[in-house]
């Protein structure tokens, strides 16, 4: 899934492509209704790129952090019938279309107009 934002200026639309690291922090998930839930620090790779449709972004892989100070990345291509999948398909979810998908929109612009 991607997410198209609007134009920050068309001369630099048209060479924008890249990626950035979008740390988060206190992303709220609960994966199973009342049965598990967690706030969660981590970063998420994101691509962006310019094509006939506009700007548009993905999420790939999303790094969390551990209590005990580990961190595990959770790739884009879990099953996601595993927990791990279904981690990174909640995660993903609050990014691209949750409460922080308008912060990434901003790190993206951000991204193209430096």
């Amino acid at each position: 899934m991607t997410d198209t934002i609007t134009k920050p200026s068309h001369n630099r639309l048209l060479q924008a492509s890249g990626a950035l690291t979008y740390r988060f922090e206190e992303l709220a998930i609960e994966i199973e209704a009342g049965s598990f839930a967690g706030m969660f620090n981590g970063t998420a790779d994101v691509t962006y790129w310019n094509d006939e449709d506009g700007l548009n972004w993905s999420v790939g892989d999303i790094e969390v952090e551990c209590n005990d100070g580990r961190k595990v990345t959770l790739e884009e291509q879990y099953p996601y019938n595993t927990t791990s999948g279904r981690l990174y398909l909640a995660i993903w979810g609050e990014l691209t279309d949750g409460a922080f998908k308008d912060a990434i929109d901003g790190h993206v612009r951000a991204e193209i107009e430096s």
